[in-house]
């Protein structure tokens, strides 16, 4: 069991690792019998799936960084003033911690998203039609 511990570990440090040499000699190790052009072309249909998944799990909802005014809490906190409504949102995109769900803001669609995942499945199903 351990020994097969060990190659996952040693299969997620070459899909994950942020430098490109390194990447490059874990993929060697743990893939020899692959060239580098057909590692890096996994690496992208790994993360594309990966991405796809979690944007289909969430049902194409999201934040959006200028949403903090769909919060009850700062609406009333800000009077319907121009200044508050300002520093609010800015605050609330520039904060390195996501407290939306703190303050009542939902996950919503967003029109330009939408146009986006539907241009990009047209381009996943041109790719699977040629192929």
């Amino acid at each position: 069991m351990r020994k097969w511990q060990n190659l996952a570990k040693l299969r997620k440090n070459c899909l994950e690792s942020s430098n490109q040499g390194q990447r490059r000699r874990m993929c060697q190790l743990f893939l020899p019998q692959m060239d580098v052009s057909a590692r890096g072309s996994m690496d992208k249909a790994l993360s594309l799936n990966k991405l796809k998944d979690y944007i289909e799990n969430e049902h194409f909802k999201g934040y959006d960084p200028y949403d903090a005014l769909n919060s009850p809490l700062l609406k009333a906190f800000s009077l319907n003033r121009r200044y508050p409504r300002i520093a609010f949102i800015q605050t609330l995109k520039r904060l390195p911690v996501n407290i939306r769900s703190l303050l009542g803001i939902r996950k919503d669609y967003n029109p330009k998203g939408i146009g986006l995942f539907l241009w990009g499945y047209a381009k996943l199903y041109g790719i699977k039609k040629k192929t």
